[in-house]
């Protein structure tokens, strides 16, 4: 895990309050995927009242555009973070 990868994963888990594992993160090759991934864990702590996933998709995409200044046409749920977005090169 490079640098910007290892920095957008403590930031989402200071924004959403959750836990990622090395592991899991390391697995986790789009943007969709870590949404999902994201979402589900918010499921299970809060139930119904964790946001819904395109509006967490939409937190991430955020991001993205203003810490990583990428364009935001070029994010989409199938956005690879390295070979699409270039974090870590």
């Amino acid at each position: 895990m490079g640098l910007d990868t290892f920095e957008f994963v403590i930031w989402a888990e200071k924004e959403f309050h959750i836990r990622i594992a090395d592991e899991d993160a390391e697995n986790i090759l789009t943007v969709g995927q870590f949404s999902t991934y994201v979402y589900r864990k918010l499921q299970a702590k809060q139930g119904f009242k964790a946001q819904a996933e395109h509006e967490i998709f939409e937190r991430i995409k955020k991001h993205l555009v203003s810490e990583f200044k990428i364009a935001p046409d070029k994010i989409n749920y199938d956005s690879r973070f390295v070979k699409d977005l270039g974090l870590d090169q």
